[in-house]
């Protein structure tokens, strides 16, 4: 083999080299960043279970207030029409009556 040959195939070499060195390093941050996603997927997804969660405890406690609020409106709401004034003067009261 011609000195020349060989120079150019220890180039290539060298530059094969190069390459399978920086392939490996993008390798390894493929590795780094798919890890790190499946984290912050995972912590989204127990997020949104929590949310889920805290969402039907306020649901519930809305349906129990509109539940309450209309119960209470069906009641009668003149009973205080039944009471005696006491701050009103009794010619007022007698008139009244």
């Amino acid at each position: 083999m011609s000195s020349r040959l060989k120079i150019i195939v220890e180039a290539e070499i060298i530059k094969n080299f190069e390459l399978e060195a920086k392939y490996y390093e993008a390798m390894d941050e493929i590795v780094k960043l798919r890890a790190k996603h499946k984290a912050r997927i995972e912590e989204l997804k127990k997020r949104r279970t929590d949310i889920i969660a805290e969402n039907a405890r306020l649901d519930a406690e809305n349906f129990a207030r509109v539940a309450k609020s209309e119960q209470d409106s069906r009641q009668p709401q003149n009973d205080f029409l039944f009471e005696k004034p006491t701050n009103l003067p009794d010619f007022v009261l007698d008139r009244a009556v």
